[in-house]
């Protein structure tokens, strides 16, 4: 595997190499034999003393001002894998409470929302100096309101300046060590600070714009996003909103799934464009995505499908997270379902197709596991 793996994604990744599994096969090993990576493991490795819940349940209320009890019930839902916190803020007072570094946020972030610390977001990067130096959530958000005037003097920059930005600004956060430092740090990259993911929304806006005015349709065919999300992006997925009778890994597949709101909202950039929407548009449309790549950045080649499932898979799977690199976006992660899922339909046999093998496996998903 070209792709360098963790020991528990290896069990996950050989059980998709050499014999072609069915839909029912992989569904069956998500279900009982693979490797999961779950929330509150992740939280035992990295903080091991036994207070984990007082210090958890302490730090959220103190931080949020929510009822103690209320927060009790949350983190005891967290740690037996319940469900996950739900938003951002949520998971910075963890981190917080915790005293966790940078690195340890980024897994926490990563695992659960979809991508690590935003270095163009004003928040997250005094977050980030905040978690680096030690400092608590409570003054942390007072240094943030200090920042933010600073911040607010000036409009963000516009979307071809920030293109590469995001790395430079990481770079240049390392070396602030004082709260002086970060002012200044703010005079100088006000203008290039915003709460969106420019790159992602850049290749999110390009493949809708071909996608709602296919080549050579007249202007009555052209596509509305309630056609492009059911026919591109639904794979099968249910429509309801309820989950109440959905089991654990159905929930954990559907969750942010893209609807033509959703979409809609990305588009006109009311929203981040999600990880999920542009893994999802990959699969239908790699190739468009692939052509964003420099020439020489590209190794998904014209012959590359004349490879074996295997070859494909690896291909594919590297240039993806090439893609989610870029995207400031977390890699695809083998221990994680849905991931699993987008991992499967990459591995496709001659004249087949990822949106294909995605939309078989999802149907067996929750036509097998509904009612169980």
């Amino acid at each position: 595997m070209r792709v360098e793996l963790t020991q528990m994604s290896e069990k996950n990744i050989d059980y998709l190499m050499g014999r072609e599994k069915t839909p029912r096969e992989i569904v069956e090993f998500l279900k009982e034999e693979a490797v999961i990576r779950k929330f509150s493991d992740t939280l035992r490795r990295i903080y091991q003393k036994d207070d984990l819940v007082w210090r958890l349940t302490d730090g959220i209320s103190r931080s949020s001002g929510e009822e103690t009890g209320s927060v009790a019930r949350k983190v005891r839902n967290w740690l037996s894998d319940r469900n996950i916190p739900q938003n951002r803020e949520t998971l910075f007072q963890i981190c917080f409470s915790l005293d966790m570094g940078t690195e340890e946020t980024e897994k926490i972030l990563r695992m659960t929302s979809e991508s690590g610390i935003h270095y163009r977001n004003p928040k997250e990067v005094v977050y980030a100096y905040a978690l680096k130096k030690k400092l608590s959530y409570e003054a942390a958000q007072n240094l943030l309101q200090k920042v933010t005037e600073i911040e607010g003097e000036s409009e963000s920059g516009k979307e071809e300046d920030t293109r590469f930005y995001t790395q430079l600004i990481m770079d240049e956060l390392k070396d602030v060590d004082s709260t002086e430092e970060l002012a200044e740090f703010f005079r100088r990259n006000k203008g290039r600070m915003g709460e969106l993911h420019n790159t992602a929304y850049r290749k999110f806006r390009e493949l809708m714009r071909r996608l709602k005015s296919p080549e050579g349709a007249e202007q009555e065919s052209r596509y509305g996003m309630n056609r492009i999300s059911d026919r591109y992006l639904r794979l099968n997925v249910p429509l309801t909103k309820e989950s109440a009778d959905f089991t654990m890994l159905q929930k954990i597949v559907k969750k942010y799934w893209p609807n033509s709101r959703k979409l809609q909202n990305m588009y006109t950039r009311k929203e981040d464009v999600s990880r999920k929407a542009l893994i999802l548009l990959y699969t239908s449309f790699e190739f468009l995505l692939d052509e964003e790549q420099e020439e020489e950045d590209s190794f998904l080649d014209d012959d590359y499908l004349d490879d074996d499932p295997d070859t494909r898979l690896e291909l594919r799977f590297e240039n993806m997270n090439r893609i989610l690199d870029e995207c400031g976006m977390s890699r695809l992660d083998p221990c994680c379902p849905f991931d699993y899922l987008i991992l499967y339909s990459m591995k496709t046999q001659e004249e087949e197709y990822m949106d294909e093998k995605i939309k078989a496996v999802i149907a067996e998903l929750f036509d097998s596991e509904q009612g169980e």
